[in-house]
């Protein structure tokens, strides 16, 4: 992970914005601590994408207790041990990292989802939970009339900026600061997350 090598100054204000209403600076969304506001922390390597999987897997790959599967289709988690079509069991532990809408439906069709919306879907409950799959929203777009966005990120000064000093809006992951924040009295860790995206 590496911080944001030259951030947009609309992210700047975003996050003075978010400061204002109440919400903490965080510095490091991944140090424990999630509430608050602040900059993402991106996959890159001298100003360009490296994504996980160049940084993390794919260096280890050779590993006798690594097992990676590219290119299927989940298409249901299993809780009992009961077969199916293909099967991949792990003796200590699954990552399932499907994305917010994907990871969402393989729970529901693996059978965790509010009970009634299963049932009404002749899938067994496994676990009755609510929250799976809901309040998910995405979009809140505002014109900036200053010419300050990431919509010239692509012009030939950027371009020399990248290619000569790994600087400028060609470093941005776009999706630049966000935050995490509570909506409920009672919770005991944030229950939304902001993602604010200067393009």
């Amino acid at each position: 992970m590496a911080d944001i090598r030259s951030p947009n100054e609309l992210s700047e204000a975003y996050l003075e914005a978010g400061r204002a209403v109440g919400l903490s600076h965080n510095e490091d969304f991944n140090a424990g601590e999630q509430a608050g506001v602040g900059f993402y922390q991106v996959t890159q390597r001298d100003g360009r994408r490296h994504s996980a999987a160049d940084a993390y897997p794919n260096p280890v790959l050779d590993r006798p207790n690594l097992t990676a599967v590219t290119g299927a289709r989940v298409t249901r988690i299993r809780f009992d041990g009961d077969g199916s079509p293909a099967t991949v069991d792990a003796s200590e532990e699954e990552i399932v990292s499907a994305g917010a809408i994907d990871s969402s439906q393989l729970l529901t069709l693996s059978g965790v989802d509010p009970a009634d919306h299963l049932e009404r879907h002749d899938v067994d409950v496994v676990a009755d939970r609510p929250g799976v799959g809901r309040n998910l929203q995405v979009g809140v777009n505002y014109e900036c009339e200053n010419p300050i966005s990431l919509a010239d990120a692509d012009s030939l000064v950027n371009l020399a900026t990248f290619f000569l000093l790994k600087r400028g809006p060609l470093t941005s992951n776009v999706a630049e600061a966000g935050g995490f924040a509570t909506v409920t009295a009672d919770a005991d860790r944030p229950e939304i997350q902001f993602h604010f995206a200067p393009s």
